[in-house]
């Protein structure tokens, strides 16, 4: 389990923590913010350049699942090598699967918000 602050997140590089079986990702919004506005962001991206190694963008599909309180699937956009998420009033969570596993150094974070995040 890691839990990162939006400071730590944006722009972070790779985060340590292979994505294999089913993850869940718990977002806290660390202020009184509450409401239909989105709070923040939280984008998962893979790509090669934040680890010199890789020769290729990393594949970020995979299926999602049980979604609560201030994170909605309607609200998720996701592409071959990202997913973002918009995170609502106190937050929420939500499970993702990928395909396949995803390398630790293959991947990172960017949020935008006063959240937390925990990878459990």
């Amino acid at each position: 389990m890691a839990t990162y602050t939006a400071a730590q997140t944006k722009n972070s590089g790779s985060l340590g923590e292979v994505l294999t079986g089913a993850k869940t990702f718990t977002i806290t919004n660390y202020t009184s913010s509450v409401g239909t506005f989105p709070i923040g962001y939280l984008t998962l991206e893979g790509n090669a350049t934040s680890n010199q190694n890789l020769s290729a963008n990393a594949n970020m599909t995979g299926s999602f699942g049980t979604f609560t309180n201030g994170i909605e699937s309607g609200s998720l956009n996701q592409t071959n090598r990202r997913f973002s998420i918009s995170i609502f009033g106190s937050g929420g969570s939500f499970v993702f699967t990928p395909s396949a596993t995803i390398a630790a150094n293959s991947y990172y974070i960017k949020g935008v918000g006063p959240f937390d995040l925990t990878i459990s």
